[in-house]
C-alpha cells in the first residue's frame, strides 16, 4: 500500500488526499494482509457492508484494484485481480434524473438565491461551470473585447489546480447580459475597496462561500 501511493506521481493535491483516505480506511479493515491474501468475496462483502454512498464504494474498489494492478506490475504476485470479479449494485446508473431548467425557472433561482452565492448561480449556470470553476475566476479571464472568458484553474479545498478534466480548460463565449452583469459587480467590487486585479469572486463572496463547506 505504501508502495502503491509513493508511486503516485503528478496528481493533484485533492486526489492524492481522496486516495490516501481511501488506502487508510481499506488498511483497517485489511491491515497487513499479503496481496495474495485480498480475496474477492471478503472485498465484496465489506464494500457492500460500508454506510456510504455508492460512487464511495466505487471509489474504494478502484483504490484497491490499483493497488493491486500496482503489486502485478513490481511482480509481487500474478494473481488476476480480485476485484474484476466484483459488481457492485447501483455504481454505474444515474440514481436520480437531471433536472433541466427553462430560462425562467433559471431566473427565479437566481432571485431566490441570497446573495453572495447568487453570482455563483449566475456564473456555474450561464457559463456551465463547476463550483471550483467559477470560484478559480479572475477578472483577466474575461476578455470583454472578444466577448469570451478563458477557463484555466480550478478552485479546491482552498487550493487553486488545474481544471479538474483536461478538456476544461478552454474559452468560453460570454453573452452581453452576463457581460454587462461582471462589470457591475467590478464597479460594486471597486467601490469596496476590493481589488479587481485578482480573483473575480473576492471578498464577502469566497469567505462565505469558504464558512459554508466548513
Amino acid at each position: 500500500m505504501i508502495q502503491w501511493l509513493g508511486s503516485l506521481k503528478g496528481l493533484k493535491a485533492q486526489t492524492l488526499r481522496c486516495y490516501r483516505l481511501s488506502a487508510n480506511r481499506i488498511k483497517e479493515q485489511f491491515g497487513e494482509l499479503a496481496i495474495e491474501g485480498l480475496k474477492a468475496l471478503p472485498i465484496k462483502n465489506w464494500l457492500e457492508s460500508l454506510s456510504v454512498s455508492p460512487s464511495q464504494r466505487a471509489h474504494h474498489r478502484f483504490v484497491i484494484r490499483a493497488m493491486f494492478q500496482y503489486a502485478k506490475l513490481a511482480e509481487l504476485t500474478q494473481r488476476e485481480n480480485p476485484c474484476d470479479l466484483i459488481r457492485l449494485m447501483g455504481t454505474t446508473k444515474r440514481r436520480k434524473a437531471i433536472v433541466v431548467l427553462t430560462p425562467i425557472q433559471f431566473k427565479k433561482l437566481v432571485r431566490a438565491t441570497r446573495p453572495p452565492f447568487d453570482r455563483l448561480v449566475l456564473l456555474t449556470g450561464m457559463l456551465g461551470l463547476r463550483i471550483g470553476e467559477a470560484l478559480a475566476l479572475q477578472w483577466i479571464d474575461f476578455d470583454e473585447r472578444t466577448g469570451t472568458v478563458a477557463i484555466q484553474r480550478n478552485w479546491s479545498n482552498g487550493h487553486i489546480e488545474t481544471p479538474k478534466a483536461e478538456k476544461s480548460a478552454t474559452v468560453l463565449p460570454v453573452s452581453k447580459t452576463l457581460t454587462k452583469l461582471i462589470r457591475g459587480w467590478q464597479k460594486k467590487q471597486t467601490a469596496s475597496g476590493y481589488s479587481t486585479r485578482g480573483a473575480l469572486l473576492a471578498g464577502s463572496i469566497m469567505q462565505a462561500y469558504c464558512n459554508r463547506k466548513c
